[in-house]
This record gives C-alpha cells, structure tokens and sequence, in this order.
C-alpha cells in the first residue's frame, strides 16, 4: 500500500510540475540582461556595437560609389570599343581606295615628264 500511495504522489508531482510548464523568462534572467547591459553601456562598448548594428542594417550605400565606378568603366569599354569599331572601318576604306588607286594606275597611261618654262626636262636637272 505504500508503494502505490508513493506512486501516486509521483503521478501527482508529475501532473503539477507539467500543469507549471516550464518558464522561459523571469525575473532572474532579467536582471541578467540589465547588468549586461550597464556593463556594455559603461565600458564603451556600446559605440562599436551600434556602429556594427548599423553597418548590418543600413541600406547600401556604399555600393552607389561601386556602381558608378561600375557605371564609368562600361561606359569606358563602349567608348573604345566603338573607337576600334570607326578605326577599323577606316583602314578597311584607306585599303579599298588604295586598291582602286593601284587599279587606275595600271590602267592609264604614264604622266609626261614635267617640262620647265624653259623648255627643259626636270628629271634632267642635277641638284646642286
């Protein structure tokens, strides 16, 4: 008979400490936080906490300056990509014409010799 009445103040304790429930913050705990906080508040701490709290938080900011560098370089690449593009039309016409010049050349005939005032021959002429 005893064994089932301490069965059953078992049981008892059992159901009380389940109807209790377990407490996941009191009073102990926040006096805790409040010296943590006093100590964080008095030995400077607080500043380099808030100055982390705020570079975690703030919206980006520092990444304008990056897009602009970013912004600069494209626009830098287009710049000289387009350049290479006109640089390279215009030998690709310089060789055209070149071409063209050396086609007309073959086919007409040589210039006649220059001829001074005088009636002489240039290519004659020594240089003195």
């Amino acid at each position: 008979m005893v064994a089932a009445i301490q069965l059953t103040s078992a049981v008892m304790n059992a159901k009380r400490r389940e109807d209790k429930g377990f407490r996941w913050f009191g009073w102990r705990d926040l006096f805790y936080i409040g010296v943590m906080a006093v100590a964080i508040f008095a030995s400077g701490m607080f500043v380099k906490m808030k100055r982390g709290l705020r570079e975690i938080f703030s919206p980006e900011a520092q990444s304008a300056a990056a897009d602009i560098e970013d912004l600069y370089r494209d626009r830098e690449a287009e710049i000289i990509a387009e350049a290479e593009a006109r640089k390279d039309e215009e030998i690709a016409a310089l060789k055209k014409s070149l071409e063209e010049a050396g086609k007309r050349d073959e086919t007409a005939p040589p210039p006649p010799p220059a001829v001074i005032e005088s009636g002489t021959v240039t290519h004659n002429l020594r240089h003195r």
